[in-house]
Order: structure tokens, then C-alpha cells, then sequence
């Protein structure tokens, strides 16, 4: 099944399944034209008429995490060499699963869909304020102080007004969007594991190939 960032993916080159999310490092002043240009493009906005792409996408994440958490302990345990990040992840999974549980609470299907969703671009049918989360962690390399965001909404509402419950849902969206981001960093990390053990199991044929050869020639 096309998971809906998939389907994101294929209107813009911008996003990508397995890419970070990360774009172009902003400066305050930046950043803040960055959300006058948004709430430009937010003018045309409906309420959500489908299911809860983003609890669907929050189950797969969280999935991932937990799949990616089980696979890394285990190599860990064996006494196997793992990234920095990789051992990260590991000590820091349970912070994780728990704010997935919080978002699942408060991101239930009713409040869903009360939330203004994009009619076009390329977040259409998602809400705007997920977008709106999306770009302060992009623009920022996930680093995102209270004072950025209130200032970035500040710009971003004179001239596409949020409503209260869109204001509320704005820490949990940058949740979803930092999740999805560690969902990411996981299988990045766990991709390369694999294929270190492939290139390692490859090496041990080679020299097991050249050993008897050797021995054949002696």
C-alpha cells in the first residue's frame, strides 16, 4: 500500500520517502518570510472528509521505531559495533514510544478532523498546520525554540488566520513531523547495518575462496 507521503512524493521532488527532513538552513529573517510566503499559498482550505492519514502514518512509525529499537539491541548485545546514532536511538526509545502514545491521544479522529486540511499543493488533503509544522522543522535542522515558533505564527496569521484549535494542535504536528523525521534517521541506520553485514559477509567469502586456493596451489 502507497502511504500518503509517497503520494506527496511523487508531486514534488522535495520529499522524499527515505530523505531527512531537512531543506535549507533559515536565519530568523528568513524563516519569517518563509511564513508570510506559506500563509500566501494556505488561502484555500477545507475541513478533513477522510480518514486519519496521519494517525495511520504515526502507526507505521511507530512500527519502525519499535522494530528498528528490537534489531539494534540485538546487535548491541551480540557486542557488535553500532553508530552513535544507532545507540541513541536505543536509550532514548522509550522518550520516543511515549510521545507516539501522546500524540495518539490527542490526535483523535473527531479533533482530526475539525482541522482546516489543504485543497491543493503539495500537501493537499493534509492539514495546513501540518505543513506549517513540516517547514519549522525542515528550516531549522529539527533545532526549534518556543520563540521561533510563536513569531513564525505571528507573521504566518496576518494573513491566513489560524483557528484556536488549529493553534492548539501545533506542538503535536511538530511531534508527528519530528517522529516521522527519527523514522527516518532508523531506517537510514539500520539500512546501512545491513549492508555492512553484507559487505563483511562477502569479505569472509572472498578470503575464504582465496584460502583454498592457496592451499590447492601448495
Amino acid at each position: 500500500m502507497v502511504s500518503f507521503f509517497s503520494r506527496v512524493a511523487s508531486r514534488s521532488s522535495q520529499f522524499h520517502e527515505g530523505d531527512i527532513i531537512r531543506s535549507d538552513l533559515f536565519n530568523e529573517d528568513r524563516l519569517l518570510e518563509h511564513a508570510q510566503d506559506l500563509a500566501e499559498t494556505h488561502k484555500n482550505t477545507i475541513f478533513a472528509t477522510h480518514n486519519n492519514k496521519l494517525l495511520t502514518r504515526l502507526n507505521e512509525n511507530a512500527q519502525v521505531l519499535l522494530e528498528s529499537n528490537i534489531l539494534l539491541s540485538q546487535v548491541s548485545e551480540r557486542g557488535e559495533q553500532i553508530t552513535p546514532a544507532g545507540s541513541w536511538l536505543i536509550d532514548n526509545y522509550y522518550l520516543m514510544d511515549a510521545q507516539i502514545q501522546t500524540i495518539k491521544f490527542d490526535l483523535s479522529s473527531r479533533y482530526y478532523k475539525e482541522l482546516p486540511e489543504l485543497s491543493d499543493g503539495s500537501f493537499s488533503g493534509l492539514p495546513r498546520v501540518f505543513e506549517i509544522a513540516w517547514a519549522l522543522v525542515a528550516h531549522t535542522d529539527s533545532h526549534i525554540e518556543p520563540k521561533t515558533i510563536c513569531q513564525f505564527l505571528s507573521v504566518y496569521q496576518k494573513s491566513s488566520p489560524l483557528l484556536i484549535r488549529e493553534l492548539w494542535a501545533i506542538p503535536c504536528q511538530i511531534k508527528l513531523v519530528l517522529i516521522e523525521n527519527l523514522r527516518r534517521v532508523a531506517d537510514k541506520i539500520c539500512q546501512n547495518l545491513q549492508k555492512q553485514k553484507q559487505a563483511d559477509s562477502l569479505a569472509n567469502t572472498l578470503i575464504i575462496d582465496t584460502n583454498s586456493r592457496n592451499k590447492k596451489n601448495t
